[in-house]
């Protein structure tokens, strides 16, 4: 009876132990599970999370991203806007415009030539805009402005247009001042125009048509008058021609430039040639050619390039040589009227 009753208490144990080892390991199971349930759903919230803090980043991106865009576009918009300009107002694109009438400078048969107004500009130059109009039905025409001249100083005004026949055409004329000057100091700006049949160049060239425009007004008073400056040398004065040389030195790039103020106080047109140059005993190729009309003055330049001066080891000018000759402005004659040599020191 003992026995019976110590194995059934034996088996009884070994039931429970084995029910217990069971529970265990559905336990185990049921916490791995758990575990890989948490992990997963874990892991998909991280995804999600994830993939909603790059939509997050990528919206913040894109939205960083177009504010960037419209403050640039603000900022090209504000640099290209220009305010509309205030009579007498000056901005950094242009000084006021000239309140010029539009002038009719040649109206026949053939063409008409209009300059339609002036615009003085912050960085020194003038805009001078023409109109020109070929009234021909078979001719095409070259228009040239062939000289600009402020208060009778050239200032190398020159543009070609062709216009074929029955057309127009609009043009800007360019000028820029110099060291010597600035735009708005003349009163009378005098342009002469030559038009000819590009058929036949030579038949209209005696034939310049002239027009003169005041700035400030016909009666403004305003006239151009260079000062004498504390360096200048006179080198020429007789009754055709005043020559002074007004400079001399070196420019940004390292070339050499000697600079001269030219008057012509006679009544005859002339030109004057500045040649057989040298420097520092060296010939060299530069020089000056230029035409003067009558009561007209000029400023001109002889200009020696860096690799002229290198080539012939000329770290420093010293003096300079040229040989001034004037001749009447007719290029057929061989008569002078004047020939010197001149020898420059430099300091």
């Amino acid at each position: 009876m003992r026995k019976r009753i110590a194995l059934a208490l034996a088996l009884g144990l070994a039931l429970t132990v084995s029910l217990s080892a069971c529970e265990q390991k559905k336990s185990a199971k049921k916490a791995n599970r758990v575990s890989t349930e948490q992990a997963d759903e874990d892991e998909s919230r991280d995804i999600e999370k994830n993939a909603s803090l790059d939509v997050e980043r990528g919206n913040r991106s894109e939205k960083s991203e177009s504010k960037r865009d419209k403050a640039a576009d603000r900022e090209t918009e504000s640099k290209n806007k220009v305010k509309p300009k205030q009579a007498g107002e000056q901005t950094t694109a242009k000084a006021k415009s000239e309140a010029i009438e539009p002038v009719l400078a040649v109206d026949n048969e053939m063409y008409s030539i209009t300059v339609n107004g002036i615009d003085f500009e912050a960085d020194n130059r003038c805009a001078i805009r023409v109109a020109y109009e070929n009234k021909t039905t078979d001719k095409t025409l070259n228009f040239m402005i062939r000289s600009v001249k402020g208060d009778d100083l050239d200032l190398n005004g020159v543009m070609f247009t062709d216009v074929t026949p029955g057309k127009k055409a609009n043009e800007v004329l360019y000028l820029r001042g110099t060291r010597n000057y600035t735009m708005q100091d003349f009163g009378d700006l005098k342009l002469t125009f030559e038009v000819e049949d590009i058929a036949d160049r030579v038949a209209r060239r005696d034939q310049p048509d002239v027009v003169h425009i005041y700035p400030h007004g016909e009666n403004s008073g305003i006239r151009f008058e260079r000062a004498p400056g504390e360096n200048d040398r006179v080198l020429l004065d007789n009754d055709m021609l005043k020559v002074t040389m007004i400079s001399a030195g070196y420019n940004e790039l390292g070339n050499y430039s000697m600079d001269f103020y030219v008057e012509n106080p006679g009544d005859s047109a002339v030109r004057f040639l500045m040649e057989k140059t040298s420097v520092n005993g060296y010939m060299t190729d530069a020089g000056c050619i230029e035409g003067i009309n009558a009561h007209e003055r000029m400023f001109a330049s002889i200009k020696w390039r860096k690799s002229e001066l290198e080539k012939n080891q000329i770290s420093k000018v010293e003096t300079a040589e040229f040989t001034l000759k004037v001749e009447p402005a007719d290029y057929f004659t061989t008569e002078v009227l004047f020939e010197q040599t001149f020898t420059v020191g430099v300091e």
